[in-house]
C-alpha cells in the first residue's frame, strides 16, 4: 500500500466521522499546479456549529512535526474563531485528536 493510497483512507474515514457529527466537511480538489492542502497545512475543513480546519497523519513522528508547524502558523496569524486540530491514525489504533493553540 502507498503512502498516498494510507493517508487517502484516513481522509476518507476522518470525513465520515465529521459528517456524522453533523458537520459539512470539505476537502480541497486536487491538482498538480497547486497545493492539495487548504493554507498548506489542512486536509479537511469541516463547517459545523464552529469551523474547524483538520490536518489528517498517518506517523506520530509527523504528527509532532505538524503541530509545531500550525502552532507557528497560528502566530503568524492570529485567528481565533476557528478551531486547529491535528489528528493522527496509526495501524490497528484509535484516532488521536488534539487542538492546537
Amino acid at each position: 500500500m502507498s503512502k498516498h493510497s494510507k493517508g487517502a483512507r484516513y481522509e476518507l474515514e476522518a470525513r465520515k466521522l465529521l459528517e456524522k457529527e453533523g458537520f459539512l466537511v470539505e476537502k480541497k480538489n486536487y491538482n498538480r499546479w497547486a497545493s492539495k492542502d487548504f493554507y498548506n497545512l489542512f486536509d479537511i475543513l469541516a463547517i459545523g456549529e464552529y469551523t474547524r480546519l483538520i490536518q489528517i497523519k498517518t506517523n506520530i513522528n509527523h504528527f509532532y512535526t505538524a503541530k509545531k508547524d500550525i502552532a507557528r502558523w497560528l502566530d503568524e496569524h492570529k485567528i481565533n474563531s476557528i478551531t486547529f486540530e491535528v489528528w493522527v491514525k496509526e495501524p490497528r489504533k484509535a484516532w488521536r485528536m488534539e487542538i492546537v493553540s
